[in-house]
């Protein structure tokens, strides 16, 4: 049963039980205020009525006292029967006078009691009448008798405004009445009031009147209860419509925030528990949609996250993207406003390889980190964490010249291997205040782990390198060679561009090796490497072929071009004698070069290879230190 229908049903029995007993209570205080009337009108007509009896008595008593007077004064025989004819004259039904010796007379009448035992003032008990006596001295006794019956009772109600029945009672039992001869008719819902004519008389006056109708009463009561009730139940409908349409509003709100619409509106106008209660659902499911958006950012950060991890796996040897995934994780974690990482990829200075958000910056980020200068160079060469911010306020860390002053920092190392491999930097916060502890412990966590990614990355690059240079000349080894020479053969015949290939040769070095001992040998081919590449481009390769024999590839170069870069490294390598032992003098060094040209001189490695070698020991046989091109022919000059 639903709230409307148990309100309904509580409402209608505080309101309407209470109606029908005001109902009864009021129809049987009606009744009997009517009653009390009726009673109050009988009373006054036993009034009337007994002081009709009253003056009946008094008249026959002086009727008898009359005739006693009259039947003192004249001698019995015809004077008394005289007298006892001029009272029967008077208005009474009988008249007698009883001698003292017990003889009436009475004109020889039918006697309606017996004169001689009959008393004063008193109906008589087996006929109507009312009697009035008075003795005679020496006589007896004088009896006048008036019948009380339907036809006196209606003369005495003659002036009273009554349409009552009337009985007049003697010991009891009804002796005259008002509608006529025997016993008055017992009627349903009549009011009757009897009354003694007078205190200690054996004469009781009862009125009997038709009480006051009550279906009219009723009726009428229930025509206003049914009046009543109508306006009850619109009160109560109405009452119900606004105890119970906030709740079902607020029902219908509760269940769409359930079903999941939490921008549903709930009642909260009014100032009652309704009100109330509508305004904690309001600030709940407000709380539920902010906890719900700090999901929803919570899973966006999770998968950005998983992508992020997915491409740090992706990039387990790609040290840029590495290091940006990382970066972006740590901003994302502690909300910075931007962020940069640094890495030693060599000895030395730090370098920026991933920035985020610094063009928002006031202040210029450093491209590159010197251990120990300035506040994040000492975290490089200290390896301690930094957090505050950089500034010369009282509170703040004092920057150095490269550090971003006005900025919040929050700078740990990269550790792997032992040693700092770089440097975690975060600036500001996103809603402007400083990071705290929590948030460098975070990024703490997240920097061990990239600092050991880091240093792999790190140690797969020099494994790399080292497998691809000589470590003694630093210079690229005979497989990088063999890959590069390969690579730039197949793009010079995509797009039709030139390309020369250059063989060096140290003259003699194993006299030199002979002379002056194995380490001078090593130091005279690092300072040969060293001339060389000063003279090459960036996109030149550069390589040991070995021993003490070389190779140079030049993209791009035609065949006279490369013919006067290897006059140029020619004149670089003879100029200046290469340093000798500690204490000794110079040694005086010279190179033979052989150039071969693609394609004119073969179309794959191989080919130009063997090409450029046959010139190197062209120029050999034709006396060292000059260049010779492919199929033997001279460029150079024999400086001897």
């Amino acid at each position: 049963m639903g709230l409307r229908y148990r309100l309904w049903l509580v409402l209608s029995a505080v309101v309407l039980v209470p109606l029908v007993v005001a109902g009864v209570v009021i129809v049987r205080t009606v009744s009997a205020e009517r009653d009390a009337r009726v009673a109050a009108t009988g009373d006054v007509t036993a009034r009337a009525v007994g002081s009709s009896l009253q003056l009946e008595c008094q008249r026959l008593g002086a009727l008898s006292a009359q005739l006693a007077a009259e039947a003192q004064l004249r001698p019995a025989g015809r004077g008394v029967d005289a007298a006892v004819a001029r009272a029967r004259t008077g208005e009474v039904s009988y008249a007698a006078v009883v001698t003292a010796a017990g003889e009436v007379h009475d004109g020889g009448v039918r006697r309606p009691a017996d004169p001689r035992t009959v008393r004063s003032c008193e109906v008589h008990l087996d006929a109507p009448l009312l009697v009035g006596v008075t003795p005679v001295d020496e006589v007896g006794r004088a009896v006048v008798v008036a019948s009380v019956d339907g036809a006196w009772l209606q003369q005495a109600l003659r002036d009273v405004d009554s349409t009552a029945t009337v009985t007049v009672l003697a010991d009891g039992r009804p002796v005259a009445s008002s509608l006529g001869a025997g016993a008055p008719r017992r009627v349903d819902g009549e009011v009757v009031t009897s009354r003694a004519v007078e205190p200690g008389s054996r004469l009781v006056v009862a009125v009997a009147q038709p009480a006051p109708g009550e279906r009219g009463l009723v009726l009428a009561t229930l025509l206003a209860l049914l009046v009543a009730g109508a306006l009850v139940a619109a009160l109560v409908r109405l009452a119900i419509t606004l105890l119970v349409k906030p709740l079902l509003d607020l029902t219908e709100a509760s269940e769409r925030v359930v079903a999941g619409d939490l921008d549903a509106t709930l009642p909260t106008a009014s100032d009652d528990e309704v009100g109330r209660l509508g305004r904690s659902l309001s600030l709940m499911t407000a709380e539920m949609r902010q906890y719900l958006g700090q999901l929803q950012r919570s899973r966006d950060e999770l998968r950005d996250n998983l992508e992020r991890l997915g491409d740090a796996l992706g990039s387990t040897h790609d040290l840029d993207g590495l290091v940006q995934v990382v970066l972006e994780s740590a901003v994302a974690a502690v909300e910075a406003k931007a962020g940069v990482a640094y890495v030693a990829e060599s000895a030395g200075a730090l370098t920026l390889v991933a920035a985020q958000g610094i063009e928002d910056l006031d202040a210029p980020v450093a491209r590159r980190l010197l251990p120990g200068h300035g506040v994040l160079g000492r975290v490089a060469s200290g390896g301690a964490p930094v957090r505050g911010r950089l500034g010369t306020s009282p509170g703040e860390i004092t920057p150095g010249p490269d550090d971003p002053a006005g900025c919040e920092v929050l700078a740990v190392p990269l550790r792997g291997g032992g040693r700092v491999t770089g440097v975690l930097v975060l600036l500001d916060h996103l809603d402007g205040s400083g990071f705290g502890p929590a948030e460098e412990e975070e990024i703490r966590g997240l920097a061990s782990q990239a600092g050991i990614a880091v240093d792999n990355v790190l140690l797969h690059r020099e494994t790399e390198r080292l497998a691809i240079t000589d470590p003694l000349t630093g210079l690229w080894n005979f497989r990088y060679l063999s890959m590069s020479l390969a690579r730039e053969i197949e793009r010079a015949t995509r797009f039709d561009r030139s390309l020369a290939v250059l063989m060096l040769d140290i003259d003699r070095f194993k006299a030199i090796n002979d002379t002056h001992g194995h380490a001078t040998g090593d130091a005279v081919l690092r300072e040969f490497a060293a001339r060389v590449g000063e003279k090459t481009r960036d996109v030149d390769v550069l390589a040991r072929y070995g021993g003490e024999e070389f190779v140079l590839v030049l993209p791009e170069t035609l065949l006279d071009g490369a013919v006067q870069l290897g006059e140029r490294v020619r004149e670089a390598i003879r100029e200046l004698p290469f340093p000798g032992p500690e204490g000794g003098p110079g040694i005086p060094v010279t190179v033979s070069i052989g150039i071969a040209a693609f394609p004119e001189h073969g179309g794959s490695p191989a080919t130009l290879l063997r090409s450029a070698d046959a010139a190197l020991y062209a120029a050999k046989r034709a006396g060292r230190d000059r260049v010779v091109v492919g199929a033997g022919s001279v460029a150079g000059w024999d400086p001897s």
